[in-house]
């Protein structure tokens, strides 16, 4: 499998440090580009000015994007790239201090595949990755999975065979699970609810997919969900 390149859109230089210092400790293979902004991010994607060398500036299989940028704010970004054709399947991790509701539920309606808040708990942010690379990445784009050279006892099971559907992945844990649930059925899109160890929960998210022709699969605490087949 490839090593993508991965790019970190981040304006404050402490964060960015300590994620560059994260990935050299976990020994990611992956390149890692950094931008300090959103009109930075928007150039580089484009491949403008001091980004026209795609051999020193390739294109990314994974954006890590801050929302709290100058000028361009992280959400004009998210847009903008979701705006592209030629990024449509790039998936987008927002990495935010903000824990407001209407920030995460504006950033998944924007197109985000996953929203992680800021921690200085990096072995927390660790495993929040490892959980991404297997219930987002590796059956969104298997190509923006970040590798982890030595991986420890737990993370060397094997990835779930990627599908046709992209699956996003959503945690009851969350306090924005719902409405990203309702979300994704606007989009069309399959997705899995994690952490769903309450009945009426359960019952809630069975209901809402039902109701637009969804099919659901329950898998121990999770609930996997998937759009109706279009006939042609």
């Amino acid at each position: 499998m490839s090593h993508g390149t991965i790019l970190l859109v981040e304006d404050e230089e402490h964060d960015a440090l300590s994620l560059q210092f994260a990935f050299r400790q976990w020994k990611v293979t992956n390149p890692l580009r950094v931008v300090t902004s959103g009109e930075q991010a928007v150039a580089y994607l484009s491949g403008e000015g001091d980004y026209r060398d795609r051999a020193q500036h390739p294109l990314p299989t994974l954006i890590l994007l801050d929302l709290g940028l100058p000028q361009l704010s992280g959400f004009q970004v998210l847009s903008w790239i979701r705006s592209r054709t030629e990024f449509k399947y790039v998936p987008v991790i927002v990495l935010s201090g903000s824990e407001n509701r209407r920030d995460i539920d504006q950033a998944y309606e924007l197109g985000a595949n996953s929203y992680l808040i800021k921690t200085s708990d990096l072995e927390k942010l660790r495993f929040q990755i490892i959980d991404i690379n297997r219930f987002v990445l590796n059956l969104f784009n298997p190509d923006s999975i970040v590798q982890f050279a030595e991986p420890t006892p737990g993370e060397t099971e094997s990835l779930p065979v990627a599908t046709e559907t992209p699956i996003n992945w959503v945690s009851t844990t969350i306090n924005h699970w719902k409405k990203a649930c309702s979300t994704f059925i606007a989009r069309k899109q399959a997705f899995e609810i994690k952490d769903l160890h309450n009945s009426v929960d359960a019952t809630f998210c069975r209901q809402l997919c039902e109701q637009h022709g969804y099919t659901c699969i329950r898998e121990q605490a999770s609930l996997i969900c998937r759009p109706p087949v279009e006939r042609t």
